[in-house]
């Protein structure tokens, strides 16, 4: 086996551990807005008065692993991402009770997430250097915030303000070691993609997206420029797509004999998506096109 191929299953297996621990924070973020009624309040405000205090970060700091139905605090050996659940076959040893799947499938997911992340990178240098690890968490903690966003969206169909001007100030700290016309053109690109969405949020009340997902089209300017992210958007849309078509048609059947489907679907993952996806291929419809 190559070295590299173990650099990968390594970097996999680090995703799937980061995946695990985002999922708590986007759990305890959740639970976080709904003690407090974040919902319908200014987080900014709430977390610039609260942020500094010792209890404010005591419950997470000072919280072990433990079950959802016994409490029973996990052992070192019961906190391996796939393994421990392999292991104990989705079950509690205490107790018994079966283990949410989407603990699995989040940990799956994120080890892919990662190391698509990581290929990318390491596909550009193909050399291990002290800018390469610093290039590699800086996009892991870019694209790691993506991750608790996608989470959180998908959960509650919000996306926290905070999260976004985190990933914001990160990405425009990354600016500043690009040239200044790619700067001014990422800038450029954020600007329009907001204005497009938060055109379609007013034009259609809210019904065709959301107001927050032009906080995230920002960000896919700023990530991406313009045309790689005019074709992250596209995916998005395409993902969507892929997801909301097959709801549709196999939602239940009214009494009037109507297909209906009245559920709502969050967006912000699948611009989560599109951004990870052009990222890590370098898809773009513009080049593809001859534009």
């Amino acid at each position: 086996m190559e070295l590299i191929y173990i650099y990968y299953a390594a970097v996999f297996y680090l995703g799937t551990i980061l995946g695990s621990f985002l999922n708590v924070v986007a759990l305890d973020i959740e639970k976080l807005f709904k003690e407090n009624d974040l919902e319908d309040r200014n987080e900014f405000s709430f977390f610039a008065r609260h942020w500094t205090k010792k209890y404010f970060w005591q419950s997470l700091m000072n919280r072990r692993s433990h079950c959802d139905n016994c409490n029973k605090v996990l052992k070192s050996h019961e906190l391996f991402p796939l393994f421990s659940f392999a292991l104990q076959r989705g079950a509690c040893k205490n107790c018994g009770d079966k283990i949410t799947m989407s603990h699995f499938i989040v940990e799956i997911l994120a080890g892919f997430y990662f190391l698509g992340v990581f290929y990318a990178l390491f596909s550009a240098t193909d050399v291990f250097t002290a800018g390469f690890i610093t290039s590699v968490i800086y996009w892991f903690f870019v694209f790691g915030t993506l991750f608790v966003v996608a989470l959180f969206d998908y959960r509650t169909q919000l996306i926290p303000d905070i999260l976004v001007a985190f990933v914001g100030l990160l990405l425009i700290a990354g600016l500043f070691t690009m040239p200044f016309m790619t700067a001014v053109y990422c800038i450029g690109a954020g600007l329009l993609f907001a204005a497009l969405f938060y055109g379609l949020w007013v034009v259609s009340a809210g019904t065709w997206i959301g107001f927050a997902d032009g906080k995230l089209a920002a960000l896919t300017g700023l990530l991406l420029g313009f045309s790689a992210g005019f074709t992250a958007l596209a995916v998005s849309f395409w993902a969507g797509a892929l997801v909301c078509v097959p709801l549709f048609l196999l939602s239940k059947w009214k009494k009037n004999g109507k297909l209906q489907f009245d559920s709502a679907v969050p967006f912000g993952p699948f611009m989560v998506i599109g951004m990870w996806y052009v990222f890590v291929t370098g898809l773009n419809l513009f080049s593809l096109s001859g534009l």
